[in-house]
């Protein structure tokens, strides 16, 4: 039996794979991190820039103008962005008393993406992937 190769662009626009968008977390301390990776990303799969992309980013300690300014290495060339600031909008504050930063950003993946996902469904992806 012979094995074909299928090319990542074939894939990418299969009928057989639904319509997502990938979602990304990000905050201060993994910042650097995700710029490292976003040259791998691109340069293996390329395919990454024909879906929506999610930017999750902690806004707790710096404005969303400030992560617009540092994500421009995404959005310079991925047409698809929507970056949000996560900072708890219209929530009582004290529930949230005592989370590790770690548990914040999980919230943020439990919580944006079913509010602001247009595609039928999302995919998470670390930094460190």
């Amino acid at each position: 039996m012979s094995r074909k190769k299928v090319s990542n662009e074939a894939m990418a626009k299969s009928p057989a794979i639904p319509e997502f968008t990938i979602c990304v977390t990000v905050d201060r301390k993994y910042l650097g991190q995700f710029k490292q990776v976003w040259p791998t990303w691109m340069r293996f799969k390329p395919e990454i820039l024909q879906r929506p992309l999610l930017i999750i980013c902690d806004c707790q300690d710096c404005l969303l103008e400030w992560w617009m300014d540092k994500l421009d290495f995404v959005s310079n060339v991925h047409h698809n962005v929507n970056v949000i600031g996560w900072d708890w909008p219209n929530t009582d504050d004290t529930e949230y008393d005592g989370m590790t930063q770690r548990e914040r950003m999980l919230t943020a993946w439990v919580r944006v993406p079913p509010a602001c996902v247009e595609t039928p469904y999302w995919m998470k992806v670390d930094t460190d992937s």
